[in-house]
């Protein structure tokens, strides 16, 4: 396919872009608290696990759960999404033939977050109710996840035209 950089090059940048736009937003039946119309982004997210990661930490540890209190700073791997992907828009802008591989790993990545969010949250009955009473999904989850499926599809599709 003669244009198969550049498209990947905007799979990835639709990835990078919807990072930072709501993942999940505050329900409108949810009217326990004061809340706002803000949502989370994945960079909201990462902010969150910054400064929660000490504590939970402490608590896990002192509780006797020490893989699971260390478990939280995977968190941090949601920082690797925007970066692989400005890696791979400059690796593809110079048509570095591994480029394809960067624009791989962020797909898969991104794939991979939202499994797991998805396992986590219908895994257990308390954190589905939580979620679907508390928050709802917003718009960057899926444009996200359908630009990493598209960006797979294109690395490991064979086309007629190549």
């Amino acid at each position: 396919m003669k244009y198969k950089q550049t498209i990947l090059m905007a799979l990835s940048l639709i990835i990078l872009v919807s990072f930072f736009i709501p993942w999940f937003t505050i329900n409108n039946e949810f009217d326990m608290f004061a809340t706002s119309d803000s949502g989370f982004s994945g960079f909201t997210l990462v902010k969150g696990i910054h400064y929660a990661a000490p504590m939970v930490s402490a608590f896990g540890s002192a509780y006797g759960f020490p893989f699971a209190a260390n478990a939280i700073y995977l968190g941090y791997a949601l920082v690797l999404i925007p970066i692989l992907g400005l890696v791979a828009i400059i690796m593809s802008g110079m048509r570095k033939p591994s480029s394809k591989w960067v624009h791989f790993a962020q797909f898969v990545l991104m794939l991979v977050v939202i499994l797991l969010l998805t396992v986590v949250v219908n895994l257990n009955d308390d954190m589905r109710q939580l979620y679907s009473s508390v928050l709802k999904l917003s718009i960057g989850l899926p444009i996200a996840m359908i630009a990493s499926i598209a960006g797979m599809v294109l690395i490991f599709g064979k086309s007629k035209f190549e």
